[in-house]
C-alpha cells in the first residue's frame, strides 16, 4: 500500500468549505456501535480500497459516487462518514453536499489515523460478508469434504452430487467436472428437485470458502434430509489439489414440484421463526418506506431471470446468495432496515435468516404482497433512479458511435475513463487512460485536441463519463464542452465500418497507475497456486483479524440440531 493511498491531512478546513465536519477514529468506532444509521463510506478507487480500508467501509469509488450513492445511501439526512485522500475526500464532501446530503463527515486522518489508533485495516472485497461465513464455520462446525475424498467418491461411482452454489455466470467460467449449477439462496428451494434421491450425499462448491460454507450450513440448519458437506476450498481447493476444472454454461434452474416447494418454505420458515423475524405486509412496508427519519432498503432476492421477467416494484433487485456476499455494495448504510421480497418465499426466508445474524434489521414481506405497487415513488424506483441519473449528466454532450469516429477523425483529444482492465484489451487509438480524481488534479490538462477537434471522454457508462468530463471541463479555457462516448468491447468492429481504428494492443498502463484495479491476489483463478494458498488462507484467518466479533456487528446464533 502506498502512503498516497492512506495518507489523510488535518486540515480542518472540510468544515469550512464543505459542510463535512471531522470526526476522529476513536468516535468513528463509538459511532459504529450505537445502533444509529451510519453510511460509512470509502471514495477510494476500486483497487485502492482493495489494499486496505476499515472492516464496515462501503467502496463507492469517486469516479461513480453519485450515481452509486443515490441508490446505496439514498436517504439525504443520513449520518454519512467519508474516507480516503484528503484532496479526493474534499472533492467528494462537495458533490455530495450539492446532491442534498446534510449530515456529512470526514474521517479527521484517515486510514491511517483508524491504524496508529489500534483499529485493524483489512484487505480485499467484501471483507464483512466473508468475515461472517468464516465465523459461521467456526461457530457451528461446518462439515468439510477434501477435494482428494470428493475424487475418490466420484471416480468409485458413489451416491454424491456436487451443487456449486455461486452465479450461474461464475460457474459457466469454470467448475468441478460434473457440479450443478444452484446458487446459495436457491439450493433449500431447488434441493429436492435437483437430488430427489434422500440417500445422496449433497456437497456444495464455490470458488474459495465462504458461498460454499453458507449454502452447506443453510442446508444443514434448515435440517433436510441428506448428508450435507461442503467443499474445502471450492475450486481453488479442487485444483491445487492436482485436480482440472470445466466450463459449461449452467442449466436452467427446475421449478420444484408444489409438495417440494410447500416443503422447502416450510424448512425456511422455521429459520426466520427461531430467530424472531418477522414477516411484514404492504401497510408495514409502505409505512416505513414513507419514514423520513430511517431508511428502508426493499430488495428482491429471487433469481435474476425471475427478476427481470417480473421486477418487484421499487425494489433493488439482489439475489440472495450475492447479497450475502456482496452486502456492502447494495446495501451501503448500517442500521437501514432491509425487507426481501420472493414471491415464493423460500428465498427470502433464508437470505433474511443470515442477513439478521450478521447483524442486520431485517424483514421477509409476505409472499402475497409482493408484486403490489408502493405507494408513492421511491427513490430507490427505476424510474426515479434513472431521472436522478440523467440530471448528473447536467448538459453534457453524450455522442452516437458514429459521432464519437467523426470526432476522433476530426481530432479529438481522447481520454478514456473505462475500467483499466477493459482498456487495456484495446482502445482507440491515441487515447490516454486516467480517472475522475487524476483528472480533477489535472492530469490530462496537456491532452490537448488537434485542428479546433473536441475534447472527448470515453466511458463504459455515460454518467461516469459525464462526471469525468465535468471535471475536465473546469480545467480548461474553452467554451467548447468536452464530449461523452460511450464504448464498449463489442462496439469496435461497428466503429471500423466508419474508418476507426481500435488498437488492440493499448499502452501499457503500470500497476500504480490502474488504482482501480486490485492487483492483489488477483491471479488466483488463472493458474497462480501460490496466490490462492494466500488467498484461502486469508480467508481462514478474518474472524482472528477482527477479533472482537460484536465489532463486525455478527450475532451468530446456535441452533438446535443444526
Amino acid at each position: 500500500m502506498t502512503d498516497e493511498m492512506i495518507d489523510m491531512s488535518e486540515d480542518n478546513s472540510f468544515d469550512d468549505t464543505t459542510g463535512a465536519a471531522l470526526v476522529s477514529a476513536q468516535d468513528l468506532h463509538a459511532w459504529l456501535q450505537d445502533g444509529a444509521e451510519l453510511a460509512l463510506v470509502d471514495v477510494s478507487e476500486a483497487g485502492q480500497y482493495g489494499e486496505g480500508h476499515l472492516l464496515l467501509a462501503a467502496n463507492i469509488p469517486f469516479s461513480e459516487l453519485e450515481p452509486q450513492i443515490i441508490q446505496r445511501v439514498p436517504r439525504r439526512s443520513t449520518r454519512v462518514v467519508l474516507v480516503g485522500a484528503v484532496a479526493v475526500v474534499h472533492r467528494a464532501a462537495q458533490r455530495l453536499r450539492s446532491l442534498g446530503y446534510t449530515h456529512l463527515h470526514v474521517l479527521d486522518g484517515g486510514l491511517a489515523a483508524w491504524a496508529a489508533a489500534g483499529y485493524p485495516v483489512f484487505k480485499g472485497i467484501y471483507v464483512p460478508s466473508k468475515a461472517f461465513a468464516e465465523c459461521v464455520e467456526l461457530t457451528r462446525h461446518t462439515p468439510t469434504l477434501e477435494p482428494q475424498a470428493l475424487q475418490q467418491l466420484l471416480q468409485q461411482g458413489d451416491d454424491v452430487v456436487v451443487l456449486d452454489s455461486r452465479t450461474a455466470k461464475e460457474y459457466a467460467r469454470f467448475h468441478v467436472p460434473g457440479a450443478i449449477s444452484c446458487p446459495g439462496s436457491e439450493l433449500l428451494y431447488r434441493l429436492a428437485t435437483l437430488v430427489p434421491s434422500r440417500n445422496t450425499h449433497v456437497v456444495i462448491s464455490c470458488a474459495g470458502r465462504t458461498r460454499g460454507i453458507m449454502g452447506g450450513q443453510t442446508l444443514i440448519d434448515a435440517q433436510v434430509p441428506y448428508r450435507v458437506s461442503v467443499l474445502s476450498g471450492g475450486t481453488q481447493g479442487w485444483k491445487l489439489a492436482g485436480f482440472g476444472v470445466e466450463q459449461s454454461a449452467a442449466e436452467p434452474l427446475p421449478q420444484p414440484e408444489a409438495v417440494e416447494a410447500e416443503t422447502a418454505l416450510s424448512r425456511a420458515q422455521v429459520l426466520t421463526q427461531s430467530l424472531a423475524i418477522p414477516v411484514v405486509g404492504r401497510h408495514d412496508l409502505a409505512q416505513w418506506q414513507a419514514d423520513d427519519h430511517r431508511t428502508t432498503f426493499l430488495v428482491d432476492v429471487r433469481d435474476p431471470q425471475e427478476a427481470k421477467a417480473r421486477p418487484v416494484p421499487g425494489a433493488i433487485a439482489v439475489a440472495g446468495v450475492q447479497l450475502l456476499q456482496t452486502t456492502d455494495t447494495h446495501v451501503s448504510v448500517h442500521g437501514a432496515r432491509i425487507v426481501l421480497a420472493d414471491d415464493q418465499g423460500v428465498r427470502a426466508h433464508t437470505t433474511a435468516y443470515w442477513l439478521h445474524q450478521q447483524g442486520w434489521s431485517v424483514a421477509v414481506l409476505a409472499a402475497g404482497d409482493t408484486f403490489v405497487a408502493s405507494p408513492a415513488p421511491l427513490a430507490t424506483d427505476k424510474d426515479s433512479v434513472q431521472a436522478q441519473r440523467q440530471a448528473l449528466l447536467r448538459g453534457t454532450p453524450v455522442l452516437t458511435l458514429e459521432e464519437v469516429a467523426q470526432a476522433i477523425r476530426a481530432g479529438a483529444a481522447v481520454v478514456s475513463v473505462q475500467p483499466s482492465e477493459v482498456f487495456v484489451q484495446g482502445a482507440v487509438a491515441g487515447a490516454v487512460w486516467s480517472h475522475r480524481a487524476a483528472i480533477a488534479e489535472g492530469a490530462v490538462d496537456a491532452v490537448e485536441p488537434k485542428d479546433n477537434g473536441v475534447r472527448l471522454v470515453i466511458a463504459s457508462d455515460a454518467v461516469v463519463g459525464a462526471l469525468a468530463a465535468q471535471e475536465w471541463q473546469a480545467r480548461v479555457a474553452s467554451a467548447q464542452p468536452v464530449a461523452v462516448g460511450v464504448l464498449n468491447l463489442g462496439d469496435w468492429e461497428t466503429l471500423a465500418q466508419w474508418g476507426l481504428v481500435v488498437d488492440p494492443n493499448a499502452p501499457t498502463l503500470q500497476p500504480e497507475q490502474r488504482v482501480d484495479f486490485l492487483y492483489w491476489l488477483h491471479d488466483r483463478h488463472t493458474g497462480n497456486a501460490q496466490a490462492s494458498r494466500q488467498y484461502l488462507q486469508w480467508e481462514a484467518q478474518l474472524p482472528a483479524q477482527i477479533g472482537h466479533w460484536p465489532d463486525a456487528h455478527f450475532r451468530i446464533a446456535q441452533v438446535q440440531g443444526g
